[in-house]
């Protein structure tokens, strides 16, 4: 009795480990037409997805060479499963492109089992909500969302006069986020103009993040995403906030990383119904703006901040984060303009800070006698160290009274606004023409070089600087030929090799 006993058990227990590999498994679903619904359809593989299953499932693409639009007639369904992946790169000589053609291409309930989500070199475009999220849209904070290689472009997010607050005019992700090699382009949120609203809770022209889970973007681009408001509030005009890029992060212990990525012409604007004229930077952080009250490190590196407009912080803005640890290293802000305080980057009543290596060349505040480059209203100032601050009367300002307490060492500043206690090495100069315009050498992001022969070039401090400029190049280098390597001022570190070319071989 017990042997037969325990030969049924042991068949059951073979039978169930051959159904659990089952379920694991990889299932494949191949999207064979552009069709809107149907057999072969990109609808009929969402439809087709298996909630219970426990092993990846894959919508992947067959379809003729060249670029193929799949049209929408309707918002797609919520994804289900526990791992999704919608991949494109098998498509050749061209992209897979789905219209949204006014319709959310991309869901998941807030009450998913959906463990990650993948998405891999599509292209989305032209999705829309009035809630959150035009294009993409993750709901549950416990689904990884993964974007590899994709274009999300002229997806929107409609602020209506019912909506309570409204995120992320292409993406919304309530749970950890990674973006690489990927482009946000003309995402926007807005209201109607014939619906004017009477508040500004707008996050996210192209994305919103929230909740205490990691972030992750690098090699991507930021180009004119925008928050538009038509605007009824008795202060007359304001818009939301983050022009490209907006992360609400409470909780503490995460990572927020980005990195060689760059961000132009992002936007904050608005319209009251009275006038005919749009007011620009009416909002935080023209690009980015972080906002949290956790004991979080967040790494701004190698990035390229042109021409965003905002009000406290015209390319960047970090505000109310208290105990952050926020290090920006090797970036360059050039020509980005804010409203009020920080035309480059503004830490307001926030963090501890690390600023070293970057590059603010002719941002602007709007505001006379705030700061036009970099505004430090910050708890503490770790180091502010080997920075270029060019352009405007008022390049820093008061505010960097902070430093104080902190290690400020080897800047170069334009004329006297920036005045520091204890702060050895560095030098007030004239306006650094010097700088050259935007190009790229190397790396991911456009940088601005100094001219050979300019005080940036070996004018570090010979103890210490760090080990990489913004183009990967490692430093030191010995940059202007005397046989001592110190390392470069600012985002770039210069070689010799860097001069010749510069000057034509002359």
């Amino acid at each position: 009795m017990d042997h037969c006993w325990r030969v049924r058990v042991a068949a059951i227990a073979v039978l169930l480990s051959a159904t659990s590999a089952a379920f694991a498994q990889t299932l494949t679903t191949w999207v064979t037409n552009t069709h809107a619904f149907g057999s072969g359809s990109l609808l009929a593989a969402v439809q087709g997805l298996q909630p219970a299953h426990a092993g990846l499932q894959e919508i992947r693409f067959s379809l003729p060479a060249g670029d193929q639009v799949i049209w929408l007639n309707q918002p797609m369904p919520d994804l289900v499963g526990v791992q999704v992946r919608i991949d494109a790169s098998d498509h050749n000589s061209g992209r897979v492109i789905v219209d949204g053609n006014g319709h959310g291409q991309v869901s998941v309930a807030a009450g998913s089992n959906l463990q990650s989500l993948h998405l891999v070199g599509l292209t989305l475009r032209r999705g829309g909500r009035i809630d959150a999220g035009g294009c993409i849209r993750v709901r549950n904070a416990n689904t990884a969302l993964t974007l590899d290689a994709m274009r999300v472009e002229d997806c929107r997010v409609y602020y209506q006069s019912a909506t309570p607050g409204v995120r992320g005019g292409a993406l919304f992700a309530a749970g950890p986020l990674t973006i690489r090699d990927s482009l946000f382009s003309g995402n926007r949120i807005q209201s109607d103009a014939g619906l004017p609203v009477a508040a500004n809770d707008a996050l996210g022209g192209a994305i919103y993040k929230e909740g205490a889970h990691a972030v992750l973007v690098e090699r991507s681009s930021f180009e004119n995403n925008r928050v538009y408001l038509n605007n009824a509030l008795p202060s007359f005009c304001s818009s939301g906030h983050g022009g490209a890029l907006a992360l609400n992060m409470p909780g503490s212990g995460f990572a927020v990383t980005i990195r060689d990525s760059r961000f132009e012409a992002n936007a904050l604007s608005c319209r009251n119904p009275s006038v005919t004229y749009d007011l620009d930077g009416t909002g935080d952080g023209g690009a980015i703006v972080y906002y949290g009250n956790g004991a979080n490190n967040q790494l701004l590196e190698n990035n390229y901040f042109h021409g965003n407009r905002g009000n406290r912080g015209g390319a960047v803005g970090v505000i109310q984060a208290l105990t952050t640890n926020v290090v920006a290293r090797n970036n360059t802000f050039y020509a980005n303009q804010s409203n009020a305080t920080g035309g480059g980057l503004a830490f307001v009543n926030c963090c501890t800070v690390t600023g070293d290596h970057n590059t603010f060349h002719d941002n602007v505040s709007g505001s006379p006698g705030l700061a036009d480059q970099l505004a430090l209203m910050v708890g503490t100032l770790s180091s502010l160290r080997h920075n270029i601050l060019n352009g405007g009367e008022n390049a820093c300002t008061a505010s960097l009274a902070a430093s104080e307490n902190g290690i400020a060492a080897y800047n170069l500043y334009f004329g006297g606004s920036c005045l520091i206690a204890n702060d050895v090495g560095s030098q007030h100069v004239a306006y650094m023409n010097w700088l050259q315009p935007p190009s790229i050498s190397g790396g991911y992001v456009p940088t601005l070089y100094p001219a050979y022969g300019s005080p940036a070039i070996d004018g570090g401090d010979p103890n210490g600087c760090a080990t990489q400029d913004a183009r990967h190049v490692v430093r030191p280098v010995d940059g202007n030929g005397d046989g001592f390597a110190r390392c470069d001022i600012g985002a770039v570190e210069s070689t010799l090799v860097d001069a010749i070319f510069r000057n034509q071989f002359e």
